[in-house]
């Protein structure tokens, strides 16, 4: 494993390091089911990797936190999850009368033995999702959960770095990205933060041949304006994941890795080691694959029933990794609407063709109802996109007294481009009755995956009008 500033940690010295943890945490008073915060983040990936296996290590339950979370995310972490210890590169300014331990602290060496107390059935980690509609919720992973995570993905035999900026304290950054290469014996080298100049340096020092990324992540790279094809040269795998894709930024990826495969991967924190996934192919730009790993999929209809291919309905996976997982107890009634059977719904929308390839049409939560017409947030942003003006856009719903809502595109425009070219566009694409309204901002809210925070945009754009009108 490779930080940022080069500094390495080899396989062995990592379980060495984190048995050297786990005895330091057992004098803290940390037991099987002890629940501890650990602040991780890519700054300090190797004391968070050491940290972590060491409390799993202990039989204790990590509580995945972003090394920067601020003082009032650490409370309701700390709170929601009854953590007795907090992990970090330093003490952090809380209210709250919980220990606190410093990475130095933990890495402190001993020849005490350990006895791992770790079993299959018991809570690895708890990780938050993103949170773009509302609040982040808690999600539960065993460590059988953890494993067969990890474990899912055959990562062909011949790959042997991976490269990447994905924030450590995510699902895909711990799950996906750490503990993979783990299991799989794979060199990992990790962005202090994503840039993508510094990611295209970092393949050429390691000469990786594989690299994950958030679609945010492949626009930046394929419009790096100093990218030479030749210092990408040594990629052969290119995973792409973490929100839904432009399908023109996965077709410049694929062009600038001459020498490797685009893989599209569909899936979310709630449903763990469930997959859907695909090569990129410009026959079907818009699918984002079929069913790997075991994984399972359904389309249902409002009384979840399974619908015919081509119909539109709520997508659920499933897989083997999937049974286990649920929300801290803080969210039960959330759970028992998401977690049914063996099944997550995802709450996304889509279809399956007749050949079984899955394509997603929007939210659940993200259905804007116009006059009785449901039209589709991410329809109307897909369409957008393709304008060659429009950068980046959100589309939102807000109450309206004669239609009960109205579509509004928030839109980042390049420069010097005049919106009225936007909405003539616009209008011919949906027409007069599903025209969204415009509103011109400067950048959008993203979270560290670099999906949208539609909820924060839903305040910036209002509580922005609501001000104006006060004036």
């Amino acid at each position: 494993m490779v930080q940022h500033d080069r500094a390495t940690l080899t396989f062995g010295q990592w379980m060495a390091r984190a048995t050297d943890a786990a005895n330091c945490l057992t004098d803290l008073g940390i037991r099987k089911g002890s629940r501890v915060a650990l602040l991780a983040g890519n700054p300090h990936l190797l004391d968070s990797a050491i940290a972590y296996i060491g409390i799993l290590m202990c039989g204790g339950t990590v509580v995945t936190l972003c090394e920067s979370a601020t003082a009032h995310e650490i409370e309701q972490a700390v709170m929601s999850t009854g953590a007795k210890l907090i992990v970090g590169p330093q003490h952090v300014a809380i209210r709250l009368r919980v220990r606190q331990v410093s990475f130095e602290e933990t890495n402190r060496a001993s020849d005490v033995e350990f006895s791992s107390r770790a079993d299959p059935s018991s809570t690895a980690d708890i990780v938050f999702t993103s949170g773009t509609t509302g609040r982040h919720k808690g999600i539960v992973s065993s460590n059988w959960n953890v494993v067969v995570t990890a474990a899912a993905a055959s990562v062909p035999s011949q790959l042997k770095t991976l490269v990447h900026g994905i924030p450590l304290h995510t699902y895909a950054g711990l799950h996906v990205g750490l503990l993979r290469c783990l299991v799989h014996g794979i060199r990992h080298r990790v962005l202090r933060a994503f840039g993508a100049a510094a990611l295209v340096g970092a393949i050429g020092e390691e000469r990786a041949d594989m690299i994950y990324l958030t679609p945010t992540m492949a626009k930046l790279l394929t419009t790096l304006p100093t990218l030479e094809e030749s210092s990408l040269r040594s990629v052969r795998l290119a995973y792409c994941f973490g929100a839904r894709a432009d399908p023109g930024v996965l077709a410049a990826l694929d062009r600038i890795l001459s020498r490797g495969v685009v893989v599209n991967v569909y899936g979310i924190t709630e449903a763990g080691g469930a997959f859907v996934a695909m090569p990129y192919h410009p026959l079907r730009p818009e699918s984002v694959g079929k069913p790997v790993d075991g994984t399972r999929v359904r389309v249902c209809d409002v009384d979840r029933r399974d619908l015919p291919p081509g119909k539109d309905g709520e997508i659920w996976l499933s897989s083997a990794a999937t049974a286990s997982r649920r929300y801290i107890a803080e969210a039960p009634a959330a759970g028992r609407d998401v977690f049914v059977g063996g099944w997550t719904r995802t709450g996304d929308l889509g279809h399956l063709d007749l050949e079984g390839y899955l394509y997603i049409t929007g939210r659940r939560k993200e259905i804007v109802n116009m006059g009785g017409t449901n039209v589709s947030a991410v329809e109307q942003e897909t369409v957008l996109l393709r304008h060659p003006d429009v950068v980046e856009v959100a589309v939102i719903g807000r109450p309206d007294p004669l239609l009960g809502e109205q579509a509004v595109a928030a839109v980042v425009l390049r420069q010097r481009a005049e919106l009225a070219s936007i909405e003539k566009y616009a209008a011919s694409c949906f027409g007069s009755k599903l025209m969204p309204e415009f509103k011109i901002v400067g950048a959008l809210p993203r979270n560290a995956l670099g999906k949208v925070m539609k909820y924060e945009l839903i305040q910036m754009l209002f509580d922005r009008e609501q001000s104006a009108l006060s004036d």
